[in-house]
């Protein structure tokens, strides 16, 4: 163990300190006890096989500026790395803020936070990761915060800017306790830019913790998807009972998804609330149309899952934390129901509106609730109950119908494969 008291400062540039042997190096206190890179060079970088352990640390004002690297505190290649007890500050890298893992590496963050730190990268592939890049690795946070309580503690990137996760072998653990606050994503537009507190790309992530306050901010018709959480092609988000996503948003002209963007991955409530965040389309929850029954681009529910109802003005209104199922050509986006569900209701579903009705989202008999059928057989019918709990934003005024609301609501139908269904009709 070596131990620390007092800052230690950096005197110059690549003087970072290589892990090839398992080190434990503590202090005694945070608050002072400090390693400082003063923005000259990265602090740590864990060689494959080996385990660094930090305790009551401060780490701050590191600085990775190699193309092919990233981390600006700690680059970790294929080894292990525990904290407890500590900060990282203020320090920047092409990927990854704070720490970039790959290679298998393990990566255990316990009373930690990682704050005011960014992925500065502007060249393909760069930009990703806040405060931490993963890649082919495995994340564990404990009673960790990444951002913090105030907007100045939040991490930046081009893509998740708290966590940028990918790789098909990843598994990502966010408990109760766990805080994703305040970190944002500005500076790329398109369908696949987002994820202002995490962005999984591909890989397992399960919330049991709160993603709150992260934005994707663009201006005027910018798209950017995802203000808490962007789910992307083969990622997996599982939201376990009392994780909460609230208070999100996806600015700009074609914001989506202000709690959550389902890409072509999956998204799972199993349990708990996503409220009060915002988009232009989908404030909630936005599932793109990429759809299968092999569950690809899904949004599945069951037991308290809820998306909680704005209320007062917002009550109807498109954006204000609703689930939209987006349609394209032949494909259709619906929600799932993999259980019974007890919250009520359990969200409000908006469709695409276009004014002429081609293409429209809003039409009878269309399939928007599904029960759960895993090809073979009926894994979970669908109830009359479960369909009563989902309400529908009125469609605004066609052109067809100058004037006119359209108040459409669900029908259960026992149609299908045998799994139930609740379809689109008018009152």
């Amino acid at each position: 163990t070596i131990k620390i008291n007092g800052a230690i400062t950096a005197q110059s540039g690549d003087t970072k300190i290589n892990v090839q042997r398992n080190v434990t190096i503590q202090g005694t206190n945070k608050a002072t006890d400090k390693l400082d890179a003063a923005n000259r060079t990265y602090i740590f970088h864990i060689w494959s096989g080996h385990k660094l352990t930090l305790k009551k640390l401060t780490l701050q004002g590191g600085k990775n500026t190699d193309a092919y690297r990233g981390g600006g505190a700690i680059y970790c290649t294929g080894g292990k790395l525990t904290t407890e007890d500590v900060i990282i500050q203020n320090c920047n890298a092409k990927n990854g803020g704070a720490i970039y893992a790959k290679d298998s590496s393990e990566i255990t963050l316990k009373n930690t936070q990682i704050k005011s730190c960014e992925a500065t990268g502007t060249g393909t592939g760069e930009g990703r990761g806040g405060a931490i890049y993963c890649k082919e690795s495995t994340l564990t946070l404990d009673n960790t915060t990444i951002g913090g309580s105030a907007s100045t503690d939040g991490n930046k990137a081009r893509r998740g800017g708290g966590i940028y996760f990918e790789g098909e072998t990843n598994e990502c653990s966010i408990p109760s306790g766990c805080t994703i606050q305040y970190n944002k994503v500005t500076g790329d537009s398109g369908a696949t830019s987002g994820g202002g507190g995490v962005y999984i790309q591909s890989g397992k992530l399960t919330l049991g913790g709160t993603i709150s306050d992260n934005s994707a901010l663009l201006n005027f018709d910018a798209l950017a998807s995802g203000g808490g959480v962007f789910v992307g092609a083969k990622g997996t988000f599982i939201m376990e009972a009392g994780a909460t996503i609230s208070g999100n948003q996806a600015a700009g002209g074609a914001g989506a998804g202000g709690g959550v963007y389902v890409d072509s991955g999956e998204f799972t409530m199993k349990g708990g609330e996503i409220k009060n965040n915002n988009a232009q389309n989908g404030g909630g929850v936005y599932i793109n149309a990429n759809q299968s029954e092999a569950k690809e681009g899904s949004f599945m529910m069951e037991g308290s899952a809820t998306v909680t109802l704005s209320k007062g003005g917002d009550v109807n209104l498109p954006g204000k934390n609703d689930v939209y199922l987006n349609n394209d050509g032949n494909y259709r986006a619906s929600i799932i129901v993999t259980g019974t569900l007890t919250g009520t209701p359990a969200a409000r579903l908006t469709m695409k509106y276009i004014e002429s009705g081609a293409g429209s989202g809003y039409y009878p008999e269309r399939d928007v609730v599904k029960g759960y059928h895993n090809g073979e057989s009926v894994v979970y019918q669908l109830k009359s109950t479960d369909v009563s709990k989902f309400k529908v934003t009125p469609e605004p005024t066609t052109w067809q119908h100058p004037g006119v609301t359209w108040n459409w609501r669900l029908e259960h139908s026992d149609s299908g494969s045998g799994e139930g269904i609740g379809k689109l009709t008018y009152p």
